[in-house]
């Protein structure tokens, strides 16, 4: 799992219960979270998105739409 999705995950509050190992590479979780821990972790990876975004723009990094999504991409390990 991405860094950043289990830094998020941390914040929410959502805790691993258990952990089954498959070989080497694929590792199953279980997740025991509330709704609330949920619609927390939703609106967290939503403001770290934006703030991607926004830090794009007031450094002036970029002005382009496809620069803050390949950032989102990137930040959150989608273009892997």
């Amino acid at each position: 799992m991405n860094e950043k999705i289990k830094e998020l995950q941390k914040a929410a509050g959502i805790q691993v219960v258990r952990t089954l190992m498959r070989g080497d590479e694929n590792t199953e979780v279980k997740l025991m979270l509330t709704a609330a821990q949920l619609d927390k972790f939703a609106k967290l990876i939503a403001e770290d998105c934006a703030q991607i975004c926004i830090d794009r723009w007031v450094d002036r990094v970029s002005d382009d739409a496809k620069e803050c999504y390949l950032e989102i991409q990137k930040r959150f390990g989608l273009d892997e």
